[in-house]
């Protein structure tokens, strides 16, 4: 409705993401609002029903996430550069890891960073920090090396087997 897509430009223009839009009246009253490890909930009720919105916070949890994907990121830029001169990254790396203010934790490169949560956490921070017209540079490097590593990898396949027409990855 033209009323619910009203409730929805004023959540966005305060950072908040709808999780649904009902039929908006003008009277609002906050029913409840509660906080998880990811932002605190809001539910309006308004004469056409409730809204529920969430206010994205960040949290140390996402934090240690977003940097432990900077360490992976920055080993594979290390990697990457290894390659280039011929020298052994595993060499490097155990170098690093010797330091005991970085340890060896997360210091193997590879295609990327996956699974469920370092991708979310990296882009909850980056969300969060748009939010207030920050550009937080780091993580969006963090986030592009991680893109591009994996295309780095399809590189060296169709160098390896040439075509990968017909072939399963």
């Amino acid at each position: 409705s033209r009323a619910g897509e009203q409730v929805a430009a004023l959540a966005k223009s305060r950072g908040l993401s709808v999780m649904s839009v009902g039929r908006a009246g003008k009277a609002l009253r906050l029913i409840s609002a509660e906080r998880d490890g990811f932002g605190q909930r809001l539910v309006v009720e308004h004469e056409g029903g409730t809204e529920a919105f969430r206010l994205p916070l960040v949290g140390a949890f996402q934090a240690s996430n977003a940097l432990l994907a900077t360490k992976i990121s920055f080993m594979n830029e290390v990697a990457n550069v290894c390659e280039l001169f011929g020298a052994d990254v595993d060499e490097v790396r155990r170098a690093i890891g010797s330091d005991r203010r970085i340890g060896p934790s997360f210091l193997f490169p590879g295609v990327g960073y996956g699974g469920s949560c370092f991708p979310k956490d990296v882009k909850a921070m980056l969300r969060f920090a748009s939010t207030s017209k920050y550009n937080f540079r780091i993580l969006k490097a963090v986030e592009d090396v991680n893109n591009l590593q994996k295309l780095r990898l399809m590189g060296k396949l169709k160098k390896h087997f040439g075509s990968l027409k017909g072939k399963r990855i």
